[in-house]
């Protein structure tokens, strides 16, 4: 709910304040509210034809019975399981000890995430702090294992690949390197 909060109001333009001030906390920052420049009507930038309204509010698809035929099936493969929300693609940071996690092969982001960026002015890494980027959960294995896990993802119509890999951190604490279109970011 925070993340689409949060681009809802990136997106959305003061017109919604203004004719529903119910639905936003009155104690947010006023420059954060409702800030975009769109309604919900509007054409979502390369969208493919999805209005912004229909991007902010398309379902939400379920891993459940994936993940529960993966831990049935297959417990022994598993090393960890992480949903990226809630603290977007840095979530795995709260987790291992000594990990420098590698994501260089990330999948495509969404067009919604390039729109909210564009329309917010949120820098790159803010942006992979706070949203998924379209990439929304990580099965932890060995490497020899990650293409069952995916052959059984795909098997359920998910969208599934190698996304990086983890090698030990250097320093004696937890590091993100995600690997975006040409940019390092380090977390």
């Amino acid at each position: 709910s925070n993340g689409l909060t949060s681009a809802r109001h990136d997106l959305l333009s003061k017109y919604y304040a203004e004719t529903y001030p119910e639905t936003f906390d009155k104690n947010i920052e006023a420059s954060l509210v409702y800030c975009g420049r769109y309604k919900l009507g509007d054409m979502l930038p390369d969208g493919n034809g999805m209005t912004v309204g229909d991007a902010l509010l398309s379902p939400t698809r379920t891993y459940a019975p994936l993940i529960v035929k993966l831990l049935t099936e297959n417990r022994d493969v598993v090393k960890g399981i992480v949903h990226c929300t809630g603290g977007g693609q840095t979530k795995c940071l709260r987790f291992g000890r000594d990990a420098h996690y590698v994501k260089d092969n990330l999948l495509p982001v969404p067009p919604v995430f390039k729109t909210i960026q564009e329309s917010s002015g949120t820098a790159l890494n803010e942006m992979f702090r706070v949203y998924n980027m379209g990439h929304r959960m990580e099965i932890y294995c060995d490497s020899s294992d990650g293409d069952g896990i995916i052959d059984l993802a795909r098997s359920y119509g998910i969208a599934a690949q190698r996304v990086g890999r983890i090698v030990a951190s250097t320093d004696g604490r937890n590091r993100l390197t995600i690997e975006h279109q040409g940019a390092t970011i380090e977390y």
